[in-house]
């Protein structure tokens, strides 16, 4: 959802906050007192020489900053707050002293029972390998990896007047300047502090110095509105995505050029509250982390799904199996889900689907296209369709009774009611199509179509 970075207290916010009532806003130097409060905020308290301090005692800097944080929030009840905006991390020293500051900044925030946005990556970080065009995170795990899940990573997202989708701008499949935290492995919501079009970062660079050769600013206005939505709708499959805080609002410290709030009528309605997905067997209820439910169509929701469940990479026809098979497991659970008016249909991983979009990947995308709509069938409803990745079942072309996956509720290693996905590899790679694939492993089981 697309929320405000304000940056003070302009008096044309009340207007715009009576139109445009934001879910989310980050407020750039917070007053003890704030002009509107949203469901979610974000402080971020200013630093002039954070990055010579962060050099030279990053504990130190994490110490003050969580201090000055905490007694700000005594006053204006903000409850997420950012640490170094857009620190180096650029080598393996300075994102050891960024972990170094974060990680005393969390701790003390935790403490007093308030949160952390960590990193606020600039554009283009953390660094990719060229060669694999994969993001280099293995700097950043060990902490991640012990952030308590209910901190924030913080990222800024940046586009030409070009737009978001623009080539140079996005690439669907690797990391670019737009939804680069696609590639982020780790599971902890995020929180996009800055977005929107700055060429090269001047403050002079903002959308409004920006205005195409034909077009006033105000028909400008309604375009820079469409891109973001576009950016919403773009990284809004992202469920770890709780906000973008469109930069900024009221802008002082000389970045007017940024400044929406001067046409605060052509973006109105892009932080109104949309209306709910009607429930029906189109849409499903993924509970993910922190009993957080989210309400998406059961299409888009597979796409996150499949990958995360089989590598996008395997045999194509193995892929659009289990596309099948995810698609008939979240049917039949919506159908249970519904009938005893639960308040969720699936629960992401948890012995139920993985659900990641983060792995979202074009060849898995067009594995749940080519068998839009296909699901598995017996008694006349959609099959409760379940896999493991080695089913240790003698009828298997891979396991032919070795002992498959085990864990606490089966030591057996025998799975007899369930598909194989490295059986479904196998059957792939010799030829066998997707439909075969998908009703090889259940008995009774016909497709829909």
């Amino acid at each position: 959802m697309l929320g405000w970075h304000v940056q003070y207290n302009p008096p044309e916010l009340a207007i715009f906050a009576a139109q445009a009532p934001a879910q989310a806003v980050v407020y750039f130097e917070p007053p003890d007192t704030l002009p509107y409060c949203a469901p979610l905020m974000v402080g971020r308290i200013f630093y002039p020489q954070q990055d010579q301090q962060l050099h030279d005692d990053p504990v130190g800097l994490g110490v003050t900053m969580a201090q000055d944080a905490i007694k700000s929030a005594a006053k204006n009840g903000i409850e997420a707050w950012i640490g170094p905006n857009e620190p180096d991390v650029g080598s393996p020293e300075a994102i050891a002293r960024a972990v170094a500051c974060e990680h005393v900044r969390v701790d003390m925030l935790n403490a007093a029972g308030l949160r952390a946005v960590v990193f606020n990556f600039s554009v283009g970080w953390p660094q990719e390998d060229m060669v694999t065009r994969q993001l280099i995170v293995q700097p950043f795990k060990a902490f991640m990896e012990a952030l308590p899940s209910n901190n924030y990573v913080g990222w800024h997202e940046y586009w030409s007047d070009r737009g978001p989708l623009d080539p140079d701008n996005y690439d669907p499949a690797h990391p670019s300047k737009v939804f680069r935290f696609k590639h982020w492995p780790f599971e902890h919501d995020i929180i996009v502090t800055e977005c929107g079009i700055d060429v090269q970062g001047r403050q002079t660079d903002g959308w409004k110095n920006h205005v195409p050769l034909g077009m006033n600013l105000e028909q400008w206005s309604d375009h820079f509105a469409d891109q973001l939505g576009q950016y919403d709708d773009t990284v809004s499959v992202d469920c770890r995505v709780k906000a973008e805080a469109v930069f900024t609002v009221g802008a002082g410290f000389g970045w007017g050029s940024f400044d929406i709030l001067s046409h605060w009528s052509h973006f109105a309605y892009l932080f109104k509250p949309t209306q709910p997905i009607p429930l029906d067997d189109h849409t499903i209820r993924v509970c993910r982390y922190h009993h957080d439910v989210i309400t998406l169509p059961l299409e888009e929701y597979l796409r996150g799904v499949v990958p995360a469940e089989m590598p996008a990479l395997w045999p194509t026809e193995a892929v659009r199996a289990q596309a099948v098979l995810s698609r008939s497991y979240a049917l039949a659970r919506i159908r249970q889900s519904r009938a005893i008016k639960a308040e969720f249909d699936i629960m992401a991983g948890s012995g139920d689907q993985e659900y990641n979009p983060a792995k979202i990947h074009p060849l898995s995308d067009q594995a749940v296209r080519d068998t839009a709509g296909v699901y598995l069938v017996k008694d006349d409803a959609p099959y409760l369709a379940q896999y493991v990745n080695l089913c240790g079942r003698q009828d298997c072309p891979k396991c032919m009774g070795q002992v498959g996956f085990i864990n606490a509720k089966n030591p057996s290693g025998r799975w007899p009611d369930r598909a194989c996905q490295y059986g479904m590899k196998l059957m792939a790679d010799q030829g066998i199509n997707y439909q075969q694939i998908a009703l090889f492993y259940y008995q009774g089981v016909t497709l829909n179509q």
